[in-house]
């Protein structure tokens, strides 16, 4: 706090901040696949809600209600996986992540990301954050030389 200002405990929807109350990406790829992402952050919802679409069926993910279902395309059966109970943040994710950190600086472990990963991932959430200030479509090209 002393050095930059910055204080964690500041809640980003009661704090003086600009943060937007929702927002959709919808990202191509140049293989043609397509992702869109939805946030929202004025919902009494307290879920992260996953979708995934192929063409052999779907999958949905709730980390609410610690459910994979799984939908294959041409049936109506719905197979349901449970999520086990998980301690720590987003879904015991958190603790999963710094461990994996830890085990690879030791040696334990192989780095599963790389830089360019990350060069990618940031520059993507770079291009939604400028094409809804900007309201325009972003390529990241523009971005990444």
């Amino acid at each position: 706090m002393a050095i930059d200002g910055y204080s964690k405990d500041l809640c980003m929807y009661t704090s003086d901040k600009d943060t937007h109350d929702n927002g959709i990406a919808i990202v191509e790829y140049e293989n043609g696949v397509k992702a869109s992402h939805l946030e929202c952050f004025v919902t009494s919802a307290n879920d992260r809600l996953f979708t995934v679409v192929g063409d052999r069926g779907q999958a949905e993910v709730s980390l609410e209600k610690r459910t994979i279902l799984v939908r294959p395309r041409w049936s109506q059966e719905t197979t349901v996986y449970h999520i086990p109970d998980a301690e720590g943040g987003h879904g015991g994710a958190d603790p999963m992540l710094i461990n994996a950190f830890f085990n690879v600086l030791k040696g334990e472990e192989k780095n599963s990301s790389t830089i360019e990963h990350g060069m990618w991932s940031t520059a993507i959430g770079q291009a939604a954050e400028i094409s809804r200030r900007e309201e325009r479509t972003v390529r990241i090209s523009e971005l990444v030389k």
